[in-house]
């Protein structure tokens, strides 16, 4: 922290075809050791620029090799970004740099700078590594998406499979509940519909003998026998059904002894 102004470079960004100095010097065996801060400003206007991503591009002039990496938020609030040199990039030479600024889904790239990078005492440098381009980044994050996709995909596929098989064993046992009390309450409402179709053939045969008429239906015969009577007599320990009938328009009372 003390030294971070030793190592930085400050450079403004006013405008997209804005000036950007080519005095920028790094060298050989630096590890995050040089930083470059920009700051965007809206025309020169200090401006919170939240949302707002920048990239560092670079092109190796004599090793031929490029790449990419995200600058790091320093203070959205006033614009301003930082990025560490990529040792990638650290080998002696002239190397090509922009930035691209990406905003609500628009990009746009600064004027190419020039970079100087001084040979290192130590010709066979062990260069570490603090840098990946941006295509290898997204596809390792692209890789560990799938795998999590895949586990999700996994997961809900086991999840879908245990339902089915516990909705199944359900349905199962609801049907080997019920199945033999719906045969058992089918067959009682056959005999009970049975049942009555018998007792109803009976009563009707036995007010036709009674009466010696014909019912065709049922309330004719529940009439029928309202309209009779069974007397008791107790000397000659006898029945017998009184009736009352109307003959010709007049009511007669009609005694038949029960047999």
């Amino acid at each position: 922290m003390a030294l971070d102004n030793f190592r930085r470079v400050d450079i403004r960004l006013d405008k997209a075809n804005a000036y950007i100095p080519e005095n920028l010097f790094a060298k050989e065996g630096d590890y995050n050791g040089r930083e470059l801060l920009i700051q965007l400003t809206n025309g020169g206007q200090e401006t919170d620029t939240t949302g707002v991503q920048v990239i560092f591009n670079w092109k190796h002039l004599q090793k031929g090799h490029s790449g990419s990496t995200y600058f790091q938020e320093e203070d959205v609030t006033k614009g301003k970004y930082v990025v560490a040199y990529p040792t990638q990039m650290l080998f002696a030479g002239l190397v090509t740099c922009w930035f691209s600024v990406v905003d609500n889904g628009k990009i746009t790239n600064t004027k190419n700078i020039t970079l100087t990078v001084e040979k290192g005492d130590n010709g066979d440098l062990i260069v570490a590594e603090n840098d990946f381009s941006i295509l290898q980044d997204a596809l390792i994050q692209i890789n560990q998406y799938q795998n999590e996709i895949d586990a999700i995909k996994t997961d809900l596929q086991v999840q879908a499979d245990n339902l089915l098989a516990t909705e199944k064993a359900e349905l199962d046992d609801l049907e080997a509940n019920y199945a033999p009390k719906l045969q058992a309450l089918e067959t009682q409402f056959n005999d009970t519909i049975e049942n009555v179709t018998v007792d109803s053939e009976v009563i009707t045969a036995r007010t036709s003998l009674a009466t010696g008429i014909s019912y065709d239906t049922l309330a004719l015969i529940l009439e029928a026998i309202e309209n009779r009577q069974l007397i008791h007599d107790p000397v000659e320990g006898k029945f017998y059904i009184e009736t009352i009938e109307i003959v010709d328009g007049k009511e007669m009372t009609k005694i038949e002894e029960v047999m």
